[in-house]
């Protein structure tokens, strides 16, 4: 490069690393992103699914944030954890990273509980963990019917969960009794 006011160019060695959650490829064709700039920043990519797709990284993301912020000494309850994994996150990381950090500042005794938790996470787990009434046996899936939805859903719990009317923890809980793992469905 050349740099401003300068006669004689310089040699620099630069690497762009960019992350966007639009379509590109889409973009261009509609004329809403430059075909040649894509072209350049193309070398290399690959999708990051979000993070409610990706629900098994929750754990090794709160340990490596809150060693990032030098909170490693804190350990995270199993109750705080469920409460995680039961959030959509629409935000994905950075949503995730606020929520420790906000615990992490009003933690006083090195654990990170339930009573930690932001209250968009307390309402999607109300429920959590009641017993069904005396007599009422709690509803189950056909393993056929429960694999067709996933194959039909890609694999995205949420979905499944969506289209039966049921919270992500049921579908988990029948998955886990079927032996069965989302990755086989992606």
């Amino acid at each position: 490069v050349t740099p401003l006011g300068a006669t004689t160019p310089e040699p620099v060695d630069v690497r762009v690393v960019c992350a966007t959650h639009c379509d590109l490829v889409a973009m261009q064709r509609s004329g809403t992103f430059r075909s040649d700039l894509y072209a350049r920043l193309n070398e290399y990519s690959f999708d990051m699914p979000p993070l409610r797709d990706r629900k098994e990284d929750i754990f090794m993301l709160c340990r490596a944030l809150l060693a990032r912020d030098g909170k490693e000494h804190l350990n995270l309850t199993v109750e705080y954890m469920t409460g995680l994994l039961h959030y959509e996150f629409p935000l994905n990381v950075r949503e995730l990273s606020a929520f420790l950090k906000r615990a992490a500042t009003l933690c006083d005794d090195g654990e990170i509980g339930a009573k930690l938790l932001p209250d968009e996470i307390k309402s999607a787990m109300e429920g959590y963990g009641q017993e069904p009434a005396p007599g009422q046996t709690p509803p189950t899936i056909a393993e056929g019917e429960l694999a067709a939805l996933l194959v039909e859903h890609k694999g995205n719990v949420k979905e499944v969960a969506l289209a039966l009317g049921k919270g992500r923890g049921t579908v988990y809980r029948w998955m886990q009794k079927y032996k069965m793992v989302v990755t086989d469905f992606r």
